[in-house]
């Protein structure tokens, strides 16, 4: 890193006046990183600037959030190019940096009031993608975020765990999601308790019914027929493997889906039991989920 020059000038009252060089954008972006990495917000936040009508949500650029351990910071920061527009008031900069051993392209843009200030990076942070298609609170490294703020979030640059805030209903595994890619994988919601294996158990029972009937595109029933198979007029399933049951909230309805897609093998109902299959077919559920009281109720689609 470039050293700062410090001059101290001895002023008429017996003072000192310190004059710093201003911060290049190359200063700027290693002592943003490294506060990142230190988990200093705001330390962070003071080589940040953000426009004069931008009103920024802070939930998740406070130390609190740096500090706790579902927050990955980056590391290895390495600068690509710096491109310093004609007035010398603002500069765009590419950088690669890593986070959890993948790397990412980011383009940061640096601005300035004039000359001899140091340059800050403009909206140094990047939305954070904390919806995770569902309509519950969230806790996101720690820091609980409510559905009134779902969407993008503001957040400094790293990977954040994403939990679901306490829920007497619903559970999930927890996901990891990095700030700036715009994409977050869906928390898995789950039923506490028992609840969860009764709908697993319904779903199943759905899949029976349907595996029994001998048509072969059966109404109502979750089998992707294969294409370019000529189907016989009548056939035998065999479910192979049962998908897994996801809950998802679409507004006030409970939605159930597939976390992990079935498989059923087809044949010819006229063919022996040693017979080779004819198909395999993907099982992918789809439905809502009716809760009155304690009793839970799959209707499927």
């Amino acid at each position: 890193m470039v050293g700062i020059v410090v001059v101290a000038l001895c002023c008429g009252g017996g003072g000192w006046m310190v004059f710093r060089d201003p911060l290049t954008p190359e200063q700027v972006v290693y002592r943003y990183f490294e506060a990142l990495a230190d988990r200093d917000a705001d330390e962070a936040r003071s080589y940040l600037v953000r426009g004069p009508d931008e009103d920024v949500e802070t939930v998740l650029l406070d130390d609190d959030t740096l500090e706790h351990e579902d927050y990955t910071p980056p590391d290895h920061l390495s600068i690509k190019e710096l491109v310093p527009e004609e007035n010398r008031l603002v500069a765009t900069m590419q950088v690669t940096y890593q986070v959890a051993g993948a790397t990412y392209d980011r383009e940061l843009r640096f601005t300035r009031d004039y000359a001899r200030q140091s340059w800050r990076i403009h909206r140094g942070w990047f939305s954070l993608p904390a919806n995770t298609r569902t309509a519950y609170p969230l806790v996101v490294a720690g820091t609980l975020v409510p559905t009134s703020e779902f969407g993008h979030v503001p957040a400094f640059p790293g990977a954040y765990v994403v939990r679901l805030a306490r829920n007497p209903m619903f559970e999930a595994p927890p996901v990891t999601v990095v700030a700036g890619t715009g994409e977050a994988p869906g928390l898995q919601l789950r039923l506490r308790g028992s609840r969860q294996p009764e709908l697993e158990r319904q779903v199943r029972e759905h899949l029976d019914r349907c595996a029994a009937r001998p048509d072969p595109e059966p109404v109502s029933c979750p089998f992707e027929r294969v294409p370019d198979v000529d189907y016989p007029s009548t056939v035998r399933r065999r479910i192979i493997a049962y998908p897994s049951v996801a809950l998802l909230v679409d507004g006030a309805e409970l939605r159930v889906a597939s976390g992990t897609p079935g498989r059923a093998e087809v044949r010819d109902s006229v063919a022996g039991e040693s017979a080779r299959p004819i198909a395999e077919e993907r099982i992918t559920v789809t439905g809502r989920l009716e809760v009155d009281g304690d009793r839970l109720t799959f209707v499927p689609d």
